[in-house]
């Protein structure tokens, strides 16, 4: 009878160390498990007590110390089926916090995935705008290689007309030349008339004065050679 109590009370130790180190990892099912075999166990030993022939006498220490142990026993199955509800309730906090954290976790995640789906749009419209910049950008080029080009050939014609200019410029000094010589001519051609006219003046004076006293209404060609030479006068006159 001791060595059963012995190998009893060894079982439920044991039991006791191995729930205790592996209570943590267990689950619910794992938890209600264990109570069932323990419970098992304790119907098994109350049922292998009450199996022992009546003729035996049990001291009554013994059965006293027995009943103690049961209690114990029981005692600690209370514990246990506390310490188990706790665990439980610890359990249920424990998977409600992981609950929350995994709807949070889902919602970030439903929110990163529509701003990733928003950046992506984003992404395309960019590379979009970046195309169609491209295609402005080479035609833009392409208009500058044209202007250059344009530039170039006004440039050239420019250095034409300024050649051409310079030639125009040298006839025109060159006529203006001309224009100052015939000036001159025409000025000295005057002079030279105004020389006649003096002399012929002077020749008309000296006649008059040497034939003062001859009458010219005596001599009617001498009257019309008079009226000739003034008319010619007048027409020089007028011509210069």
């Amino acid at each position: 009878m001791d060595e059963l109590q012995r190998a009893v009370r060894r079982s439920l130790e044991d039991l006791k160390i191995k729930w205790i180190t592996s209570t943590k990892s267990w689950n619910k099912t794992h938890l209600w498990c264990a109570a069932v075999i323990v419970l098992q166990f304790f119907l098994w030993i109350t049922m292998l007590l009450s199996d022992q022939p009546r003729a035996v006498l049990e001291p009554q220490c013994d059965r006293a110390q027995l009943l103690a142990e049961v209690d114990s026993l029981k005692e600690q199955l209370g514990n246990m089926t506390k310490e188990m509800e706790k665990g439980k309730m610890e359990s249920d906090r424990e998977l409600a916090a992981t609950n929350r954290i995994l709807r949070k976790t889902k919602m970030a995640l439903e929110k990163a995935t529509k701003g990733s789906n928003d950046l992506l749009t984003q992404l395309a419209a960019a590379n979009q705008s970046l195309g169609e910049t491209q295609e402005r950008w080479k035609s833009c080029q392409a208009q500058l290689d044209s202007t250059k080009g344009k530039t170039a050939s006004l440039e050239k014609e420019r250095n034409n007309l300024q050649q051409e200019k310079q030639k125009l410029q040298g006839k025109i000094d060159g006529l203006v030349q001309q224009l100052s010589s015939r000036e001159r001519e025409l000025e000295s051609w005057r002079n030279n008339q105004q020389w006649v006219q003096n002399q012929m003046r002077e020749e008309r004076q000296n006649y008059q004065q040497q034939n003062v006293a001859f009458d010219i209404t005596k001599s009617p060609w001498l009257m019309a050679v008079v009226f000739f030479f003034l008319l010619l006068v007048c027409v020089v006159h007028l011509c210069q």
